[in-house]
Order: structure tokens, then sequence, then C-alpha cells
């Protein structure tokens, strides 16, 4: 799974300007509808200790209607020391002016903030001011109204926070670094309720430290002690169920589950202090919903160690992977799925496309994958289990030198042994 990273602000800017000062109220509601999102530097202190930073949140609706936040953090910390509002205690009304103010009136007093408050919209954002200072509001990410929800939710009485505890199967090789989820992962989950009717949902994760979890509010529709299943990193996921009980089972007998899913063929990923961010296929069953679901690993994986000889630092742009006979993506089926996957059989195809997979890294300047000049990094690229072939390893990359950047290929050709689900076979490539 990918790598835990925190997401501070992102700044959202329109790529026109609305000039609110020429449209009517309604214009105005429409294009703020939605969540907004600020983080900023406030050094200041309660009774118990000092906080450094805040976040305040904003969700409105198009009828007028929304709920707000505001946390307080102290230093180096991802949990609030307070909260002000809430889904629950910051919900509000608002109204709209022609010059791109906003009136917002609480439901219900909150201690230490204002009932009654002011935002004003120009140019693709908002304006505030509170006791604790200025503020300006962004088109907030869904990962920052995740984890808005998820502080609201600990902080507010939520005892019954987790839904859903989830476990990762990690890959055979003691090398490969221990997978974890990402804040911002999201999966698919379903589930079978009484009259044998499918739910589907498609729900965030919450990851901190060691705790991994889908919260209540998301999965609370699931039927308790029914089928549950979920899959992440995987496309056109598609269920079939049959109940196997029937007048002439003396005893029950456990549902069987079919699970089609399409492992890709391309993924976008970065590198985040030396580990790799990727969404990895990986599906989960159990035969009745409780308390924790076990993930497993659909995929084998290729480990393609890269040394850098140059005495500069290259970026890494793309890495492929390619099998001469056996298929790397595509759609697999696991026929009576009760959670515990033996093995894939490999497949071999004539198609290249399926015996291709590609990894093509972020070029937002955060998250370029860089090798310094003499030293080695290692990708991993998810493939369906393989019987013994040679593979093709093609590396696109470019070398970034003051005033000059230079595009380079590279192209290693190996014979590796089978591969089984959850193994993983290396690769060395020399830059």
């Amino acid at each position: 799974m990918k790598k835990f990273l925190f997401s501070l602000l992102f700044p959202f800017s329109l790529s026109l300007l609305f000039f609110v000062s020429c449209k009517n109220e309604l214009e105005i509601t429409y294009q703020m509808s939605g969540d907004w999102y600020a983080d900023y530097v406030v050094e200041d202190s309660l009774e118990t200790a000092d906080y450094s930073r805040i976040v305040q949140a904003y969700h409105f609706n198009s009828n007028g209607t929304g709920y707000w936040y505001k946390f307080l953090l102290p230093d180096d910390s991802e949990e609030p020391m307070d909260v002000y509002g809430g889904n629950v205690d910051g919900t509000f009304t608002y109204t709209t002016d022609k010059d791109g103010s906003f009136t917002i009136l609480l439901d219900k007093e909150t201690r230490g903030t204002e009932r009654t408050r002011k935002l004003t919209y120009a140019d693709g954002m908002m304006e505030g001011t509170d006791a604790d200072g200025d503020y300006t509001l962004h088109r907030a990410t869904e990962n920052q109204m995740l984890w808005c929800r998820y502080w609201d939710e600990t902080m507010n009485g939520g005892s019954n926070l987790v839904g859903l505890w989830l476990a990762l199967e990690d890959y055979r090789d003691n090398t490969v670094p221990r997978m974890q989820w990402a804040a911002d992962d999201k999966m698919v989950v379903g589930s079978i309720n009484a009259n044998n009717q499918s739910t589907m949902l498609s729900v965030p994760v919450v990851s901190m430290a060691d705790m991994t979890f889908i919260m209540n509010s998301y999965v609370s529709s699931l039927a308790k002690d029914m089928p549950v299943w979920a899959a992440t990193g995987v496309n056109d996921v598609n269920v079939s169920y049959k109940d196997n009980n029937d007048a002439s089972t003396f005893f029950p007998v456990p549902p069987s589950l079919t699970l089609q899913c399409t492992v890709p063929a391309a993924y976008t990923t970065s590198m985040y202090d030396s580990r790799q961010v990727i969404n990895v296929p990986m599906v989960g069953y159990s035969a009745t919903r409780g308390d924790t679901l076990q993930l497993q690993n659909l995929c084998a994986a290729v480990k393609v160690n890269l040394s850098n000889a140059n005495e500069g630092a290259v970026a890494v742009d793309e890495v492929v992977v390619t099998s001469d006979n056996y298929r790397l993506n595509g759609q697999i089926e696991l026929p009576d799925f009760d959670g515990k996957i033996s093995s894939i059989k490999p497949q071999t195809s004539n198609t290249k496309a399926q015996r291709t997979v590609s990894l093509t890294f972020s070029k937002e300047a955060s998250a370029v994958f860089h090798i310094p000049g003499g030293e080695k990094r290692t990708v991993f690229v998810p493939v369906l289990p393989t019987g013994a072939d040679n593979f093709s390893v093609d590396i696109r990359c470019h070398s970034v030198l003051p005033d000059t950047v230079d595009s380079h290929t590279y192209n290693k050709i190996l014979s590796l042994p089978a591969m089984e689900r959850n193994t993983t076979q290396s690769i060395d490539v020399t830059l």
C-alpha cells in the first residue's frame, strides 16, 4: 500500500477569476458549495498547553446549510488538543450577498467562538477573521476533510469510531519494506444482506501510526454477521454470491463468493523518504463482518534495483517491465473465494500489452524520484504470478545538471525463475 503521507494545505485556484460583484446570490452559492480548508500558524495557548497551528474547515450545502470545524494543534503533532464545532456541534445556516460575503449563523452556541461570523469570497478563495486572527480558505481535498472528520469523531465522543480494522499481508521477502496505508487511500467494500442482496461502497481508509481502519460511519450500513469483502488497487470489481444452504443441508454451509477484478497495467507512483508510494492490488473476504478484515496480495513483484553510476543525480521518469510469455496484468477470477488465496495460476499471453506493466513517477517537485550520484534505490513493480521466463526492464530517466537536462533510456534483459503470488524477484540495472 502507500506510505503514510499527511497532507498539509493544498492551494487551489480556479483558472478563471470570478467577479462576484456582478453575480447574484444563487450563482455565488453554487460556486461556494462544497468543502473549504485552512491550515495556518498561530502561537497561543490554552490553560493546559500551547498550540502553534490551527486547522479550520467549512462544508457548504447549496441549500444554505453546512457545518464547520476548528482544531488547535500543538507543535509537531497530528493530534489536536482541542476542537470547536463539528458535524453535530458546528452546523449552521448561511446567507450570501452580491459583494461575495457570507453571513454564517451557528445552529447553537459553541464555547469560545462567536455564533455569527462573516466570510468573504473572491478569486477562488475565502477570507475570514476570528479571535485567533485572519485566515484564508482554499478548496479542500477529500483527504483533508477525512482528517477533519476523523478528529471530530475522535474528540467529540467517538466511542463508536472504528467500523472495521484492516490487516495487510506483507510480501514474504523480508527485504521488502513493510507495507503501510496512506492517509488518502480508498478501497471498495461490499457486503451481502439477509435477503442476499449485494451492497458496494467506495470508502476512505484511516491510517495513523499502527492504526488502520474504516470509520464506522462508512460501514455501518453493511449488515453485521453477514459476508463482507474488500478490494483495493484493482479495477472493474465484480462479485457474485451464492448461498449454499437449502432444504437438503443438515448443517450450515458457508456461502461461496466469486470475485473478479482487473489488475492494472500502469501505475502512477512516487518516492517518499526512499519508500515507494503505490497502490498494491489486494483483496479480502470474511464470511461474517467482524472487527477485522485481512487483505491479501494478488500479485508478485519485480524488484528493480537501480544504481546511479553518474556523478550527478538522476531523475527517474518511468520503469517498464515486460515478460516474454506471461500475462502480467488484466482480469483475474477467484472462484469460491473464502479470504485465503493459496495460489494464482500463471497464464501466458500473445499480446504484449498484457505482458507489460509500467510505473510512471510523479512530476511534482516534492515527489520527483531522484537517485543521487553513486547511490542505489529500489522500486517494486506489481505483476501477476508467472512461470520462469525472460524479462525486459526499460528505464526512462534524465540527468539534471546546471542549465542542462539530458534524457536517457536504459534496458536490461534477464531470465527470472517462477514468481508465485506474494513473492519477489530482482533485476539490477546500472544507470
